[in-house]
């Protein structure tokens, strides 16, 4: 399986689960309804008995779909089906509505963040993980590199959940603290769908006019060593390569498993994120990659280009991190799998194979300090846990 060809992370996880049932439940016909666009980018990759929907018709079987796609369609278009909401973002608010309005069979959450801030008693709740296109022959994980490199990466919609303006805020610290240095900027406001309507940047009008005005320049012709190279596929590996540093979201606030975060680990490139919701989840086996505030970057950059980072403890980090991956998502691929060809028999027997799928993520103590960290009435560590295993006693009687 090849590299992300230039769409949303998320959106490739999706293709990525669907060419998995595909391949491994040849009997079960596998659409694609994502967004439309994102999914013809996906082009040669797209095995052939995995369609896109031209518009959404269901007719039975079993429709995965990721929250925001269900929110556009009515009961009656999938009512003779067994639906299966995919739930990519933390503390997600609009998740009770949709399981009053559609009654899925079941909810898929995006890492353990997700799972546990988004857990619900009145549906089976099931833990399938991003994939990963290595996750299919993880020897193709190139080995890290830790010769001198002058350039820092960022990868992920140029939009403002992923903050990329805090980034522009700092810059010019990190380039007085590293002379010399260079950034190139991977992505696009239409990898989320949205209009790019600036002018100089691949970003909406409104956004742009902050991204330059956080570096503090009217136009981009005043930036030095500055690049804005939107989506551009498959051959963004060739650039990858090059980055001595990478940042993904220094916020962290809307991520629940990110796959831009991942991919870079996975190239070998130290990325710095910003340590809140699901991020804790990644970071928590890597030391000095973890942002408090974006006024961290200038000096996390620094250390990692100058040599002060510990490159060999990031290689041993990060084949742990890999080989976790390997396992983990290779066992969840696999309970997912059985879930959808037991589902697809009879609803009796796939709650009889609920229990024996073990789907649920451990609630760590990292996972658990982060559901309650925001918590108005200040519940301690202690009480946050009685809670995780109260609402465990009470799913498991519903089943």
């Amino acid at each position: 399986m090849e590299s992300n060809p230039g769409i949303g992370g998320t959106q490739f996880a999706l293709f990525l689960l669907a060419h998995a049932v595909a391949e491994h439940l040849p009997d079960i016909q596998v659409s694609l309804d994502y967004l439309g666009g994102p999914v013809a980018k996906i082009g040669r990759l797209r095995p052939r008995r995995v369609k896109a929907f031209g518009s959404f018709r269901a007719t039975g079987g079993m429709i995965v779909l990721p929250l925001s796609s269900v929110k556009k369609l009515e009961p009656e278009q999938v009512a003779n089906s067994h639906l299966v909401v995919i739930c990519q973002h933390p503390r997600d608010r609009s998740l009770p509505e949709v399981i009053e309005k559609f009654g899925p069979l079941a909810v898929i959450h995006v890492g353990k963040f997700s799972f546990w801030s988004n857990f619900r008693t009145d549906v089976i709740n099931l833990h399938v993980p991003n994939l990963m296109p290595t996750q299919l022959d993880l020897s193709r994980a190139p080995a890290v590199d830790s010769g001198q490199k002058n350039s820092v990466g960022f990868l992920g919609a140029l939009t403002p959940g992923k903050r990329f303006h805090e980034v522009a805020s700092a810059w010019s610290k990190v380039a007085e603290a590293s002379p010399g240095i260079s950034l190139e900027v991977l992505g696009s406001s239409s990898t989320h769908g949205q209009e790019e309507g600036h002018p100089e940047l691949p970003t909406s009008e409104s956004y742009g006019r902050q991204v330059l005005a956080s570096f503090g320049v009217k136009s981009l012709t005043e930036l030095e060593n500055v690049s804005f190279l939107g989506n551009v596929g498959s051959e963004k590996n060739t650039y990858i390569r090059n980055w001595g540093v990478g940042i993904v979201n220094p916020d962290g606030g809307t991520e629940s498993f990110c796959y831009a975060w991942r991919e870079l680990i996975f190239a070998g490139v130290p990325t710095l994120a910003g340590k809140r919701e699901g991020m804790r989840e990644l970071l928590s086996g890597f030391s000095g990659l973890a942002l408090m505030h974006s006024s961290e970057i200038p000096g996390r950059v620094h250390s990692i280009l100058s040599g002060d980072f510990d490159h060999s403890a990031f290689s041993r980090q990060r084949s742990r991190f890999i080989s976790r991956a390997q396992r983990l998502e290779a066992d969840r691929l696999q309970k997912f799998l059985r879930f959808v060809s037991v589902s697809l028999q009879s609803k009796r027997q796939m709650r009889r194979y609920l229990i024996s799928l073990s789907t649920w993520p451990a609630a760590t103590p990292a996972v658990i300090s982060e559901l309650f960290r925001h918590s108005k009435t200040g519940r301690s560590f202690a009480r946050g846990r009685d809670k995780i295993f109260s609402l465990l006693k009470k799913a498991t009687r519903t089943r």
